[in-house]
């Protein structure tokens, strides 16, 4: 009803569900979905994976770009 397709519900849930594992697991949920969006387009493999699992992942500090640097 709010997500305005079942793909848009199905979407919401996989990031919420997302979100609330984070926290079960002591993780700032923000931090572990940044390290996660940066891992995810380099999984090839299932171990590769299971590496992101919020039990497994190593939270890395967030590093700017610079790429929308004022001058």
């Amino acid at each position: 009803m709010f997500y305005g397709s079942g793909k848009g519900t199905e979407s919401s849930y996989w990031i919420l569900t997302m979100i609330e594992t984070a926290k079960i697991h002591n993780l700032n949920p923000e931090d572990y979905l940044r390290c996660v969006f940066e891992h995810a387009p380099y999984c090839e493999k299932t171990s590769d994976w299971e590496k992101i699992l919020p039990w497994n992942i190593k939270i890395t500090p967030f590093q700017p770009r610079d790429q929308c640097k004022p001058e």
